[in-house]
């Protein structure tokens, strides 16, 4: 007779099954995910297409992210693609309907669709990472020791490779004019810093990457245009983005870690 037991993704004695299978037990959980994911792109594409001069498309991060909890991120490169498209669309529709709330359709404001665009694909890829590794740390032919080898392994290696990233976008973004708002990219290292498991370490990040990006529009290279306003806006967007990744990334690692508060 099947079992009825409810395996749960995050735990620390591992899961009765895989993530697959979380999905597969609860439909209703994983269909609720995916309603709420279409909702807000729905959402965020009418906020996006009736503000000029606003990118409401870095929010796209967060349906990404709660697809990927409801197992649908299998089409990864077709949810990513769906997003790209939502995110050059609108931006062609509001200049289209509007033009003189925009100016020229090629400018910084196109540039800085891309990085959404790039921040887009690179985190439902990175997503995809991320489950298959929780899977096989799960896998309960691993040992303990093996499974804490690999957990420190992968933490290190995540450091390493989010530390030369920031400080990339962080140059970048001193020294370009703060038309171009680099601090979209900043979601990709810091849902990387996941894989270190630890939750002060998360916040820590997210405060020194919105420090960085209040420091480099403040501080850094002048804006070639007198949008200041919007440009502002958008950037406290890109770091509402960080922060919604933050606050998704805090509670799966609670449901991960249920001590570790």
């Amino acid at each position: 007779m099947h079992s009825r037991q409810v395996p749960v993704w995050f735990s620390d004695g591992g899961p009765s099954g895989e993530w697959h299978d979380f999905s597969y037990l609860q439909p209703a959980r994983s269909n609720r995910n995916i309603a709420t994911s279409l909702f807000l792109m729905l959402w965020i594409a009418i906020l996006d297409f009736c503000t000029p001069r606003t990118n409401f498309s870095v929010l796209y991060v967060a349906p990404l992210v709660l697809l990927a909890q409801s197992g649908a991120m299998k089409s990864g490169w077709r949810i990513a693609g769906l997003l790209v498209l939502l995110t050059y669309g609108i931006y062609i529709l509001k200049n289209a309907i509007n033009p003189s709330e925009g100016g020229h359709l090629f400018d910084y404001r196109l540039v800085n669709r891309t990085f959404v665009a790039v921040m887009i694909v690179v985190m439902s890829q990175v997503l995809r990472l991320w489950i298959r590794w929780r899977e096989e740390q799960h896998d309960a032919e691993i040992s303990e020791d093996f499974r804490r080898q690999d957990q420190e392994i992968s933490a290190t290696f995540a450091m390493l490779c989010c530390a030369p990233l920031i400080v990339l976008i962080a140059l970048t973004d001193f020294l370009t004019p703060a038309n171009f708002n680099w601090p979209i990219l900043y979601s990709i290292p810091l849902f990387a810093c996941g894989w270190t498991r630890s939750r002060p370490l998360l916040w820590s990040m997210l405060i020194l990457l919105l420090v960085l990006a209040a420091a480099a529009f403040i501080w850094g290279a002048q804006p070639s245009t007198d949008a200041g306003v919007a440009l502002q806006r958008n950037r406290m967007l890109a770091g509402l983005g960080m922060t919604i990744v933050t606050l998704m990334l805090h509670y799966w690692l609670g449901r991960e870690k249920p001590g570790d508060r």
